[in-house]
């Protein structure tokens, strides 16, 4: 049984992580080696963490190193340029740290990926491999190897030659794109990529006609437009494929054709063909069959992820029997439930409550006492039979999913003190907090609705820089200690584990110390300010110097008038509207946290890049910079000279789609030939693929959310039946249930 419950908790866990195999080995050996390697697999990931971590703080390596790689780095010294002011070199000012203990903490980081690797290889070789199933793919961990020899060496190498173009961001970059996450959106790419390419081939093409056509219009052209040629840009034909390129992809299209527009009005012909079929037509045509071939593949794949889902759970349920499930058999799971044909089979409660037990164990699942297994098994058994059936235990295995605990539910009063807590005035104050009319909540709900608008007067006060009155001085402080005494009072009925449990009580609780903390300065700050007031006009009756020093006051004064914020945010969580774009928001980061793994997988690598290349050459004197657009719209802080500054103009670059400025700049400032095409590949990659995928999946499940909400007003919500009848069971205990489930619910779609 001990066996059989693990396997069958193993395969569970890989139903849920779509990653099923036929077999799995039955020692609890190769058990507890996976379990080693999910740890690994968390403190990897932690590692991955640190090494982005450490790529935003490493000193760029175009700034000179010296011999003590351990000597704190003075980037007003080390990133200098000849003959250029330091003022004109503009850094992130964030503190770098010496390249020495960067090499220590990449080295560390390493030891930990050759680990996780080390435990691929155990686990598949020693314990699948006998059984001739592959369940760790070892090809990926030979890439692995490679990428740690490569960073390995790079760092030596850097040690002793103090190179300064390192290829660890190489590396780094390798370790991100084989994240699951990852790879999983890159086979999606790699399944519609073909028709994006279709359409977008077009798309070229049809700029490289437009381009021909312009070059042969204005090619000899010599008019003059405001000083400057009118052709500029379809001169040559790189140029009118860039103007092309340009314009049809960006909103820079009319500062590109205004001079000949201006000059010859019968172009504006030309131009609106171009700007109808490239720009309105053929640019949104990619977009849509991009969008629509992802939906179109994603859908499907997540359809056949949910059966096999349910066909795990078929196989853990059989496993825990004794009974292998037929291939390709749901065993009523997936819809025939107790109909499907063949014997009924039932699993018994010890024999659930070891299958929990060791579901709990895996360090990526919440851990589950027997207790709570029990009443599991109980809520999930209907029928009260002391016997589940298989679809019985598929509701059990979607309660598993969660984070089920229980609180003692009422303060420590009610052992400490039964005679007050018993009294009749605490049960009428206990009744106003805890009943269902929640008269407490309304109560509160009322003072904060009038300490909002205390926040509103005091801003018109602030914005008019009008003296505040005393009453409204005392009033910030007496609203402050009022939410205290809410916070006590919730505190005396409910017990600590029970109010911290909600998030609510810990949004209360975090901002109610704060407003107190800030209404106590408040009252503090304004003693100096008439103190630095009087001392000012002192100053100015004998005539001596003007006193400043006060200014810091008040400017920290203005600091703490922001925490009134906090009040308004105290109100503003309890309107439904706001509750749902809460929610909705932590729903979209979850539901669409692969594909902006993958977004930020492309941002890091042109970022790592474009630090590598481009560092030191961006700044305002460049000569080589003169005429460019870049330096006329004086864009000078938006450089590549390190990891952050490189990262904040790729994302400008992303939000805008395609800055033609910064192509003109780096390819005016290079010595590099051609590296200025990274610019068009940034553009195909992660703005025309990934960046518009990611909008198109925003605004799908965004109004998939709000369907649902509108769906569920009209006909009321659809509860998961056994979760409500595990909240009902502990309410009518007097026990505090909380649950918690990260992501998505893998049986959803059953509900």
């Amino acid at each position: 049984p001990a066996a059989r419950a693990r396997i069958a908790a193993w395969q569970f866990e890989d139903a849920v992580g779509d990653r099923m195999v036929k077999e799995y080995p039955s020692d609890s050996a190769a058990r507890e080696a996976y379990c080693s390697l999910v740890s690994a697999e968390k403190l990897y990931n932690r590692g991955l963490i640190v090494l982005i971590a450490l790529s935003a703080t490493e000193l760029p390596h175009w700034c000179a190193v010296g011999p003590d790689l351990f000597a704190a780095v003075r980037p007003q010294e080390q990133c200098t340029i000849p003959g250029v002011g330091q003022e004109q070199v503009l850094l992130s000012n964030v503190p770098y740290m010496p390249p020495g203990w960067g090499i220590i903490v990449e080295l560390l980081v390493m030891l930990v990926i050759l680990r996780k690797v080390y435990l691929e290889w155990r686990l598949q070789t020693k314990h699948f491999a006998p059984l001739n199933i592959q369940y760790i793919n070892l090809r990926f961990s030979k890439v692995v190897l490679v990428l740690v020899m490569l960073e390995v060496i790079d760092c030596v190498a850097f040690a002793l030659y103090r190179s300064p173009f390192r290829l660890a961001f190489l590396s780094k970059t390798g370790y991100l794109f084989l994240l699951p996450g990852v790879q999983g959106m890159l086979i999606c790419f790699s399944a519609v990529i073909m028709e994006f390419i279709s359409i977008a081939a077009f798309l070229v093409g049809t700029i490289i006609f437009f381009a021909w056509i312009c070059l042969l219009t204005f090619q000899d052209d010599t008019d003059l437009y405001r000083g400057k040629p009118v052709n500029k840009g379809l001169d040559t034909f790189s140029n009118a494929i860039d103007t092309m390129f340009v314009s049809g992809t960006t909103d820079s299209f009319l500062q590109r054709f205004l001079p000949t527009y201006t000059v010859y009005r019968s172009s504006g012909f030309l131009w609106l063909a171009f700007l109808v079929v490239v720009h309105v037509l053929l640019l949104s045509l990619v977009l849509d069959t991009l969008v629509s071939a992802y939906t179109t593949f994603s859908e499907h794949e997540e359809h056949h992820a949910f059966h096999e889902k349910l066909h795990g759970v078929s196989i853990a349920f059989n496993t825990l029997l004794g009974h292998p499930a037929p291939h390709g058999d749901d065993g009523g799971c997936g819809g025939h439930g107790e109909d499907s044909e063949g014997p009924l089979l039932f699993l018994s409660k010890d024999a659930f409550v070891s299958f929990s037990r060791e579901y709990g164990h895996m360090p990526r699942n919440f851990a589950i006492t027997d207790s709570m297994a029990c009443d599991v098994y109980d809520v999930a058994d209907g029928k009260q039979a002391n016997a589940i059936s298989q679809k019985e235990f598929l509701s059990a295995c979607r309660l598993l999913q969660y984070n089920l605990f229980n609180t003692r539910k009422y303060s420590s009063l009610q052992q400490l003190c039964p005679a007050l807590w018993g009294s009749a005035g605490f049960q009428w104050f206990k009744e106003q907090v805890d009943g269902e009319a929640k008269r407490f909540d309304a109560f509160m709900n009322c003072v904060l609705l009038f300490n909002f608008s205390l926040v509103i007067v005091e801003t018109v006060y602030d914005l008019h820089n009008w003296p505040e009155t005393p009453l409204l001085e005392n009033l910030e402080l007496i609203f402050a200690l009022v939410y205290v005494a809410e916070v006590a009072s919730r505190l005396g009925v409910y017990s600590w584990t029970q109010y911290w449990a909600q998030g609510s009580n810990r949004f209360d609780l975090v901002t109610t110390i704060l407003l107190l903390v800030s209404s106590v300065l408040d009252v503090v700050g304004s003693e100096e300010q008439q103190e630095e007031a009087a001392s000012k006009a002192h100053h100015q009756a004998i005539g001596g110097k003007k006193d400043t020093s006060g200014g810091v006051v008040s400017r920290y004064m203005n600091i703490l008038r922001l925490m009134r914020l906090f009040r308004m945010l105290k109100q503003i969580k309890r309107l439904k509207s706001v509750q749902f774009m809460f929610n909705t928001v932590i729903k979209l980061v979850l539901g669409s946290q692969h594909i902006l793994m993958t977004l930020g997988c492309v941002v890091f690598f042109f970022t790592s890049l474009s630090v590598q290349l481009w560092g030191g050459i961006l700044y305002e004197s460049n000569p080589m910079l003169e005429e460019t657009e870049w330096k006329e719209s004086k864009w000078y802080a938006l450089n590549f000279n390190d990891f952050l500054m490189a990262f904040g103009s790729w994302f400008v670059s992303l939000l805008s789609e395609y800055l033609p400025e910064f192509t003109e700049a780096i390819s005016m400032a290079s010595n590099i030939s051609g590296s200025w095409f990274i610019f068009p590949l940034f553009y195909i990659f992660g703005v025309m693929i990934v960046f518009d995928l990611v909008m198109a999946f925003t605004i799908e499940m965004f109004v998939q959310l709000s369907n649902k909400r509108i769906e569920e007003e009209k006909n009321g919500p659809r509860p998961f039946k056994p979760l409500e009848c595990l909240e009902r069971c502990f309410f009518e205990k007097g026990i505090g249930f909380h649950y918690q489930l990260l992501g998505k619910d893998a049986f959803e779609e059953e509900n």
